[in-house]
């Protein structure tokens, strides 16, 4: 199965284990693949650095770098996705 992580469950799993920690395990134990963009990558990084301020004891840089050596990476400069009232989300659907 291939999921595209919405930041809010991304940054849960992070900084908090919550239900969305069992959705990053499943795709540490090959059960799920994750899909990224470039945008999305730009996404977690900007939200991830925001957040790391508050919780410094939190290494995100080696979280990202898995997603970004291990996630698949699609390139979405071919499509113009406006679903979403929120357009900051677009980069979520597709």
């Amino acid at each position: 199965m291939k999921v595209v992580l919405d930041t809010n469950v991304l940054i849960s799993d992070i900084f908090h284990s919550g239900p969305p920690y069992k959705i990053v395990n499943a795709w540490q134990k090959g059960k799920i693949k994750i899909i990224v963009s470039k945008n999305i990558l730009t996404e977690y990084q900007r939200v991830a650095e925001e957040l790391s301020h508050k919780f410094p004891s939190v290494n995100i840089d080696q979280i990202l770098e898995l997603l970004t050596i291990h996630a698949e990476v699609i390139d979405t400069q071919e499509f113009q996705v406006s679903f979403c009232a929120d357009p900051d989300d677009n980069k979520f659907r597709g």
